[in-house]
């Protein structure tokens, strides 16, 4: 769905949010991966390479921080949760904006200790004052890391009472907030009236006050052990080690605790005002966060005991916790990938066996992905009919189907199937084109949930 908009769109269309099928996404992301198909085409690794090389650069900068800023069992198991991370993998490789999020948050960080250092000049607050306020272009969430760190700089040349470098602070603080309204006019402010993109999201808004909905704070905390960081540990067990890991990081240096921590106050802030969900992909930008707080935690583990053996035996324990599910995982996905909504087989097929007067009937959750590779199998936009969105008329699917009995031969394709609460859309369709006529031919591929059916309703 974002792939098409990119490609059809001019960079003006691309401001125009929320976009075709209600996509959203950054404007410094959409118009970074517009160039690259400028240059390099319209193939799946055009689209992809912005995401794989932020990916990989958020690694980098995974590994860097916190080498810096956590001891030496703490750093390997932090990058290995990162590197690993099932989520922080597959979006290394989607034509989404997601890790570019968690780029941003680490860069953020960097930025941070970059103007807490005490040789910090001038220059050096305004250039990273202009990083940041570019970066906030890049990445939704990125308000949250901003006012995190301005916070922490604030309070940092506050307490210290060194005066010049807190209204160089300030300084940093207006370009952001100045970048950040402009941003909000020319693009936030249409995704934060979209009714669409609000009920996508409202299972992630946090109910107020947040103390009578401990359930809901404890249905977000093992929700986002599975996704994003994809550990699948014990949630109480992960409480314990990221709590011990915040205390870690505070004793050591609060401004590190307050770095970490203040986004996700923030973002929990927007959360119970309806302006953030705090659900899936959406918390992607948090991993950082709770991968070095979880390596600190572990760091801390070792530190409770004095006998060297056991404190690295206790440390191992803690990290194979940690790390058991995030690399059986990865390791599954790279020896038998999933192909899941795999549907190019399915245009070859069609390509290669379809007739000069054959209809061709698309589910319409199937048509973002059909409409994006249908020119490349040399079928036009007339060859085709997309069906209409059930969700808009519940009886369009059925009504489109009676259109098409009459024809001998009628390709039906299927993918990203509606079904809920034991109800197959695509069974109740195929269930109406029987009684309407006979299924010719039926072409599957394993490991993916894409059909294709040859009926004659003749």
């Amino acid at each position: 769905m974002l792939a098409l908009n990119i490609l059809h769109r001019s960079f003006t269309g691309l401001v125009d949010q929320p976009m075709e099928y209600g996509q959203s996404s950054p404007i410094g992301y959409v118009f970074s991966v517009k160039v690259f198909t400028l240059l390099l085409g319209d193939s799946e690794y055009a689209l992809r390479l912005y995401s794989l090389i932020v990916g990989c650069g958020a690694l980098l900068l995974m590994a860097l921080f916190s080498k810096r800023y956590l001891y030496k069992t703490g750093t390997l198991v932090s990058i290995a949760l990162f590197a690993a991370g099932p989520h922080l993998v597959y979006y290394s490789a989607e034509v989404k904006q997601y890790i570019g999020d968690v780029a941003v948050s680490l860069i953020f960080m960097m930025i941070a200790f970059k103007l807490i250092d005490e040789q910090a000049t001038f220059n050096r607050f305004l250039l990273f004052g202009g990083i940041g306020a570019i970066l906030l272009w890049f990445a939704h969430p990125a308000v949250f890391s901003a006012a995190g760190v301005g916070a922490t700089l604030l309070l940092h040349y506050g307490l210290s009472k060194d005066r010049k470098k807190l209204s160089w602070a300030l300084l940093c603080g207006v370009m952001w907030g100045i970048s950040l309204i402009t941003f909000y006019l020319v693009h936030l402010r249409h995704l934060a009236s979209s009714e669409l993109l609000l009920g996508f999201w409202q299972e992630g808004f946090m109910p107020l006050p947040p103390w009578k909905h401990l359930d809901w704070l404890a249905q977000v905390w093992q929700s986002l052990l599975h996704d994003p960081l994809g550990t699948g540990v014990n949630p109480v067990f992960a409480l314990i080690i990221f709590a011990f890991g915040i205390y870690f990081l505070f004793r050591r240096d609060w401004r590190l605790g307050a770095m970490i921590c203040l986004p996700l106050v923030f973002a929990l802030l927007a959360s119970g005002l309806h302006k953030y969900s705090l659900i899936g992909r959406l918390l992607l930008f948090t991993t950082p966060i709770f991968i070095l707080a979880l390596g600190a935690g572990i760091d801390g583990l070792g530190l409770l005991f004095k006998q060297r053996y056991l404190s690295l035996g206790i440390q191992l324990i803690g990290a194979l916790f940690l790390l058991y599910m995030p690399f059986q995982i990865s390791y599954e996905e790279f020896i038998t990938p999933r192909y899941r909504e795999h549907i190019k087989p399915f245009m070859e097929y069609l390509r290669d066996h379809r007739k000069a007067d054959d209809l061709i009937y698309v589910y319409y959750n199937a048509g973002p992905a059909f409409r994006f590779y249908a020119p490349k199998y040399g079928l036009d936009s007339n060859e085709y009919m997309i069906g209409a969105d059930r969700s808009v008329n519940p009886q369009a699917p059925f009504d489109e189907i009676d259109t098409l009995v009459g024809h001998k031969r009628v390709w039906i394709i299927f993918s990203h199937v509606y079904e809920r609460s034991g109800f197959n859309e695509k069974d109740f369709i195929l269930e109406r084109l029987d009684q309407a006529g006979k299924k010719e031919r039926e072409y599957r591929v394993p490991e993916t949930s894409v059909f294709l059916y040859l009926y004659n309703l003749k």
